[in-house]
């Protein structure tokens, strides 16, 4: 697995390859670089319109604040989901130096949120959109996504797509995919 994670490529090299799923870690980073950027929306938002799995835990679910589905309306509303609570915030001491609290934003974009007790793993997946509410929903977020049926089945996508799953993550010199592990 690790020298998987040495061979990973800048998504822009790969992007119009086209995805299964994407998957988006979470980390207080993903609040300051996720909610806008341009490649990511572009990324996930095909994902989504080419009937692909989406998932995001603890921070990830920042990636799908500014997301827009095929009418343009923003995607995450009147869907189901969770991500690390505005009390989790506030527990770890960051909710004043966070850009906003992400249940409140995602809750004004027309989100209905589920969030369980604060550090307990808690997934919720509605449709293709699987997320977990904080780092201790990493696995069952995992789980989850590999649980949608015709992936449970075989235990693999069956696509065409040159990659099946992906990790985005991002380092300090961009963001970067890490191709499906063997």
């Amino acid at each position: 697995a690790i020298s998987a994670l040495q061979d990973t490529r800048p998504l822009e090299e790969i992007w119009e390859d086209g995805f299964a799923g994407v998957f988006v870690p979470g980390g207080h980073g993903a609040m300051f670089d996720m909610p806008d950027h341009p490649l990511v929306a572009a990324v996930m938002e095909r994902t989504w319109i080419q009937g692909g799995l989406l998932g995001a835990v603890c921070h990830g679910p920042a990636a799908l604040v500014g997301l827009r589905d095929e009418n343009g309306a923003p995607l995450v509303q009147n869907r189901t989901l969770t991500c690390f609570t505005n009390e989790e915030e506030q527990e770890v001491g960051l909710d004043e130096v966070m850009p906003f609290l992400l249940a409140t934003r995602l809750a004004e974009l027309g989100a209905t949120l589920d969030l369980g007790d604060k550090f307990v793993s808690h997934v919720v997946a509605d449709g293709r959109l699987i997320t977990g509410q904080n780092p201790q929903s990493s696995q069952a977020v995992a789980d989850a996504m590999g649980a949608v049926p015709g992936i449970a089945e075989t235990g693999k996508v069956t696509t065409s797509r040159r990659w099946a799953f992906v990790l985005l993550w991002e380092t300090q010199w961009g963001f970067t995919i890490t191709p499906p592990l063997p």
